[in-house]
């Protein structure tokens, strides 16, 4: 996930690679029910929240994050 933030500096096939792999994340969201926006939300929701929970070393900010987008999606919780 923190390649992504890096992306335009990679080496092109790199980037490349990690544009793939997020887009990838995105059409299974989109695929399970998702629409495009919550899908867009959930991926940078629970990217940027480990990013935070990493940095502070507080595994729990990862659960404070995410804990209202989880609550309040029906897709989630199938």
């Amino acid at each position: 996930m923190v390649l992504g933030a890096g992306s335009l500096e990679l080496p092109k096939e790199v980037a490349a690679e990690v544009k793939n792999f997020f887009k990838m994340c995105l059409d299974k969201q989109t695929a399970s029910g998702l629409s495009k926006n919550g899908a867009t939300e959930l991926l940078c929701t629970i990217s940027g929240a480990l990013v935070v929970a990493n940095a502070l070393d507080d595994l729990s900010a990862y659960d404070r994050a995410t804990k209202e987008l989880i609550r309040n999606s029906s897709v989630l919780q199938a």
